[in-house]
């Protein structure tokens, strides 16, 4: 079933934007060229950006620039950037990321469907290369109901990334991101699932994701209460349709095992080290480990190994990251130089 197209509105919040300014300023014409409305909220900027951010947005009048006067984090600038959005489906994007030059037709496209929430794909990339992989979505189109895209978060079908999302605004409600340091967008794709009648999937990609390494998820000091906090307001939200065996599942994917993955991958700090090794402990003693055995055996070996030694754990994913990122290379290198071929 279709309907008529939608108007679509784009959020995005910048703090401190630096070198990336101009960059982003040219993004930000490029998104006022089509959609119905952007807001753009500077969070108390310091760098000297919030009056260049102004004067762009003051030639652009399909623009809303909004300076808060303190900085409240990207939770708060958020929900202040969605209460002034009044367009049928909201779509929001990072200032320092990338997206498709036809970005614009495909989201117009997207908006005739009957679904609240549409799920395409977006890649990951470095902050200096080609895109790597594709890190949320699926390579499909069809349609599907609310269950089944709330159960598709606990599964990880659906990532709980806000910019593969082009979200009807209605389902969001009022202030769906809470204010916590970081893993605030997760919560805010479950509460617009926990709403959503129809969720669709679509193949294209619509973003591309730069992972720069002073990102919130790269610190060395990461908040783990906020990502325990982000966990529990998924269940709260979308759980209730879901099995326990998904609930276990999505507390042992999502939060034990960023709980062992994120150091290895990221390096945080010493004390943050012992601090998700407590957490893994006291978490998995209280889950039962029979349907993650059942359903993801790795991930049940390796927890249980990390309960009795986190650093046997980590070396473990040390190891299997080690393997993975030296295949992803390789295929990189094969497919550049298959592609080069190609031009001779």
């Amino acid at each position: 079933m279709t309907t008529s197209p939608g108007t679509i509105g784009v959020i995005t919040c910048t703090h401190d934007p630096g070198s990336r300014l101009d960059a982003f300023t040219e993004k930000l014409r490029g998104l006022a060229s089509w959609a119905d409305r952007v807001v753009l909220v500077d969070d108390a900027s310091g760098d000297g950006s919030r009056d260049a951010l102004r004067r762009v947005a003051e030639e652009l009048e399909n623009v809303l620039f909004v300076a808060l006067p303190t900085n409240v984090g990207v939770a708060r600038a958020r929900n202040h950037a969605l209460a002034l959005c009044d367009t049928d489906w909201v779509w929001f994007v990072d200032d320092d990321d990338d997206w498709p030059d036809d970005v614009g037709a495909v989201l117009r496209a997207a908006t005739t469907t009957d679904a609240d929430l549409v799920q395409f794909r977006a890649e990951y990339c470095p902050t200096t290369g080609d895109p790597v992989r594709v890190v949320d979505g699926i390579d499909e189109e069809k349609t599907v109901s609310g269950e089944q895209g709330r159960a598709a978060l606990l599964h990880g079908t659906i990532g709980g990334f806000l910019w593969s999302k082009l979200i009807k605004r209605h389902v969001l409600g009022e202030d769906p991101f809470p204010p916590i340091s970081a893993h605030s967008d997760v919560v805010g794709a479950a509460r617009a699932l926990s709403a959503a009648r129809r969720v669709a999937f679509r193949s294209a990609v619509v973003y591309r994701y730069v992972h720069e390494s002073g990102s919130v998820s790269r610190r060395r000091d990461p908040d783990w209460t906020a990502l325990e906090h982000a966990c529990h307001q998924v269940l709260d939200l979308v759980g209730d349709s879901a099995d326990s065996t998904d609930r276990t599942l999505f507390v042992a994917t999502f939060l034990c095992r960023a709980l062992l993955r994120t150091p290895v991958r990221t390096g945080v700090s010493r004390v943050a080290r012992q601090q998700a090794s407590a957490m893994v402990r006291s978490t998995w003693r209280e889950l039962d480990h029979t349907p993650v055995r059942d359903r993801a055996p790795f991930l049940w070996a390796i927890l249980s190994i990390a309960s009795l030694s986190p650093r046997t754990a980590r070396g473990i994913y040390t190891v299997a990251y080690g393997a993975l990122d030296s295949a992803r290379w390789w295929r990189r290198v094969v497919g550049a130089a298959a592609r080069a071929g190609r031009r001779r």
